[in-house]
């Protein structure tokens, strides 16, 4: 039997490994609000093998220059390059619109070598 939490996790982090390669991981203070801009993923519906990837922005405020315009927009253009990453590396990725963008992610099943024909006579 597969230990389905290991699975999850081993997606996860196998995820934040390709994407810290491009793009730095959000950090966030003890209070789980946005410090720096990033990246976050984290594993999706238990048992399924996917992992959930968004962009997460500061809150807008007069100090940090940031606006809710600037907040959508930074997401959606970020959260796309994920997807493209993602995907060049073989995972399949399904793009969900909810109030923010976000992606759901697998690894594809790496195909089975073709079948060794017997030489013919």
């Amino acid at each position: 039997m597969v230990d389905v939490d290991a699975r999850d996790q081993a997606m996860t982090l196998a995820a934040t490994a390709l994407l810290l390669e491009y793009h730095p991981a959000a950090q966030f203070d003890e209070y789980s609000r946005v410090l720096t801009a990033g990246f976050l993923c984290s594993p999706g519906w238990p048992g399924r093998g996917q992992v959930r990837v968004g962009h997460h922005v500061p809150f807008p405020d007069a100090i940090n220059g940031y606006s809710f315009a600037s907040v959508a927009a930074e997401e959606y253009v970020f959260v796309e390059a994920y997807a493209d990453l993602l995907r060049a590396d073989g995972w399949a990725v399904r793009e969900v619109m909810t109030t923010r963008p976000k992606l759901l992610a697998s690894q594809l099943a790496v195909p089975p070598e073709p079948a060794r024909l017997p030489a013919g006579p």
